[in-house]
């Protein structure tokens, strides 16, 4: 199968282009606008084709801190599109959703020529705040995007707000806590494995050239505590985080393998979505019945390989949402890899950076490099939404499918396989502690968040600002330990 012989429908990864700035003057600075506009005009350069513009049939951006009303639009007018259909992807759309449709119209003969971007600068605004400086950058907010991809559920319940979940940080450490205590081990072991983990991770991105940090740290620097890596939430210091104080943009162009021969592309640009799997189907973290797994990567990621007749070990090359340890973690261990394998090439979200809702096309990016160098190879992104909440892959090469563009949503079959326990906000009396962490907000005092399961077979969430309670909770595990929780939502050790 060769490019000459491809369905002219078939969706084919042209251009790719990303946009960094390290600045200290914010008023030197470009707006997160303008660096979504430098990675897509990148991404033109990188298919030889400056003037490409013109064919555009839409521009799908997954929304950001940003409060700009229509940016796709705007991008579009600057690139010399302005009838290009602009979409924007909501907080809680997959990343990977918007590059799913975007293939899909190709594949079904709507569009010819997609674009994908998207960016922030919030190191610029974080920086201008703290300077007092006044940035004047041109926000529309009157113009609405053809498209408003919204969800329809909630990621997070108004109990788990309520009850000290609401920050993302807390929500995976629950998880990782009961992915702890699933395997057995100690504390102190789990956290220098955290800290193993993550210091691979750096050292990738310390040569990764879009990566946002490129020091190379010691498992010690990453889980020990310090004046520059405080707890966030335990076991979860700060760079174990997803970097988003950054000033970061990528753009991914996606055009038919029509257009890509009436253009003359190269095809040693060409890369190829082999199949592209994805499920919707969302539960809230504390109704998890299986909090240390992820039922929905599995079945999306199987789903994946057997389109294209694979196992996980004929990818060569993986890069598994990296935006706290139990995203990753999950992923490896619903899909089977090895853990000697690399387990991302961009470096992770902690140290490549990971501008909000927008990671995965810096992701694909950083793929896509890998397999034009390694040609004919493979290679595998996932992507996250949310609390663990939706899940979603995507095959790649530089080597055409033989079987064509495959898509699934699997939603349905993950909503079958996966057990809930349904949340009781109200529960008092005895419990077992199912997960946990601790808070740590600067400025206010460290708050044990437990999520609890009940005799009932039900759930709750109770908390404490106990000192003896949080003190013993970070040297000795509580999963699985006999609670108290009274008619305040607080939770006691049994005896």
């Amino acid at each position: 199968m060769s490019l000459e012989t491809l369905a002219a429908n078939t969706p084919v990864l042209i251009g790719i282009g990303t946009a960094i700035q390290r600045i200290q003057d914010p008023r030197e600075g470009l707006s997160a606008l303008q660096l979504m506009q430098r990675a897509a005009e990148q991404a033109a350069a990188d298919c030889k084709q400056p003037t490409i513009w013109k064919k555009l049939d839409s521009i799908w951006v997954p929304k950001g801190i940003w409060s700009y009303s229509d940016p796709g639009r705007q991008i579009a007018r600057e690139l010399g599109a302005p009838a290009a259909r602009s979409v924007l992807g909501n907080i809680g759309i997959l990343q990977q959703s918007l590059f799913n449709q975007a293939c899909q119209a190709i594949h079904n003969g709507e569009q010819q020529l997609a674009l994908v971007c998207g960016g922030e600068a919030k190191y610029r605004d974080s920086l201008a705040q703290r300077q007092g400086v006044e940035l004047n950058d041109v926000i529309d907010q009157d113009s609405e995007p053809d498209v408003f991809l919204t969800i329809s559920d909630d990621i997070v319940s108004p109990v788990e707000l309520e009850r000290g979940m609401a920050m993302p940080a807390s929500a995976y450490a629950v998880m990782e806590s009961a992915m702890r205590y699933q395997a057995g081990l100690s504390i102190e072991a789990h956290r220098a494995s955290l800290g193993e983990l993550y210091a691979g991770f750096s050292r990738i991105a310390a040569s990764n050239p879009d990566a946002w940090d490129q020091t190379a740290y010691s498992a010690e620097d990453i889980y020990q505590v310090s004046a520059r890596n405080r707890m966030v939430a335990f076991p979860y210091t700060k760079r174990m985080n997803s970097q988003w104080n950054v000033d970061q943009a990528s753009a991914l162009l996606f055009a038919s393998a029509g257009l890509v021969r009436e253009l003359g592309i190269a095809e040693e640009l060409c890369l190829f979505p082999w199949c592209c799997t994805e499920s919707e189907y969302m539960t809230l973290v504390s109704e998890r019945s299986q909090l240390h797994r992820c039922v929905g990567a599995g079945v999306a990621g199987h789903k994946a390989l057997d389109l294209i007749d694979a196992s996980i070990e004929d990818i060569e090359f993986l890069e598994l949402y990296s935006c706290f340890p139990a995203a990753v973690k999950s992923y490896v261990q619903e899909l089977g890899v090895a853990p000697t394998r690399p387990l991302v090439i961009s470096g992770g979200m902690s140290f490549a950076g990971g501008p909000l809702n927008n990671f995965v096309l810096q992701s694909t990016v950083a793929m896509a490099r890998t397999l034009r160098a390694n040609p004919g190879s493979r290679g595998l992104v996932s992507s996250v939404s949310g609390m663990l909440t939706k899940q979603a892959f995507a095959i790649w090469s530089s080597k055409p499918p033989a079987a064509g563009y495959q898509h699934a949503d699997v939603s349905a079959e993950t909503a079958s396989l996966t057990d809930t326990s349904p949340l009781q906000p109200d529960y008092q009396g005895s419990a077992k502690v199912a997960g946990y962490t601790i808070n740590c907000v600067p400025g206010f005092p460290e708050h044990l968040v437990t999520v609890c399961d009940l005799p009932t077979g039900g759930r709750t969430v109770a908390t404490s600002l106990d000192d003896q309670l949080l003190g013993f909770a970070k040297e000795n595990e509580l999963c699985g330990r006999a609670v108290a929780i009274d008619s305040q939502h607080t939770v006691t050790l049994q005896p």
